[in-house]
């Protein structure tokens, strides 16, 4: 398996020759459960070009993008598609099976059949110590990842990720129960959960809403523009989280 962090900012050459661009992130789509990367992201911000994977050249026996035939401009990103550098490494994420939140210190990518796939997200602060530790490649194979998160039992809360998955009809999120649904929302931002909310059945939706402590119903009302006054200007991303569980009743799926 390769660390993202080991691939950001390798130089690529081009296969005419005429130059070297720095790899800048790696674009996925979502659409499998196991994320599938569909491009990659060279040179600078402001002038980045896109190279499809098909046209990306790996080293024989390191497996790592050495060459690439052309890049041209597009928007990086469409649909269900995200930039792991950007939506996900260092973002926060919600484990579905755990209910609770962590931060990404590595993502692990793997090829498989010519393919690069996401094989996971490392969390923890421990990961990210030895993330940011040098460390001498004799050392690399004791630093292998203990265990792994699939994109296909986290949802992603940075803006872009958050997006994706809701547009990517095998993420995680359209498979939680109501209770489950209750607790996503919870953890969410305002306006992503509003986002979330809308995509419910309104008979479901009502039930989901039931289950929030007061304080996050009255933000996710405000945000879905019901005119209900928010019982606090100021709003947190654990704001209610810490003081209220939805019930644990429902394990059958939304009715």
């Amino acid at each position: 398996m390769i660390p993202l962090t080991r691939l950001i900012g390798r130089r690529l050459s081009e296969a005419a020759g005429r130059s070297r661009q720095r790899l800048r992130d790696v674009v996925v789509d979502v659409t499998e459960p196991d994320g599938v990367a569909t491009g990659l992201l060279l040179g600078r911000s402001a002038h980045a070009r896109f190279v499809p994977w098909r046209d990306v050249r790996l080293h024989p026996r390191t497996g790592m993008p050495t060459q690439f035939v052309d890049g041209h401009p597009r928007a990086v990103v469409t649909g269900s598609e995200l930039l792991l550098v950007r939506d996900v490494l260092d973002s926060r994420v919600y484990d579905v099976r755990a209910r609770r939140t962590d931060r990404v210190a590595e993502v692990w990518l793997e090829l498989r059949e010519g393919r690069l796939e996401v094989a996971g997200v490392e969390v923890g602060a421990r990961a990210m110590v030895r993330r940011l530790l040098p460390i001498e490649p004799s050392d690399r194979a004791s630093t292998a990842p203990r265990m792994l998160l699939p994109l296909s039992a986290i949802h992603l809360m940075s803006p872009g990720g958050h997006r994706a998955q809701l547009s990517s009809a095998g993420s995680p999120v359209h498979r939680l129960s109501g209770a489950g649904t209750a607790h996503l929302l919870t953890h969410l931002p305002p306006d992503a959960a509003a986002e979330l909310a809308r995509r419910l059945p309104e008979q479901h939706r009502r039930r989901v809403v039931q289950r929030l402590h007061p304080r996050v119903g009255d933000r996710l009302r405000q945000a879905l523009g019901s005119g209900s006054p928010a019982r606090r200007p100021r709003t947190r991303r654990t704001d209610g989280w810490r003081l209220f569980l939805p019930p644990e009743d429902d394990h059958k799926g939304p009715r």
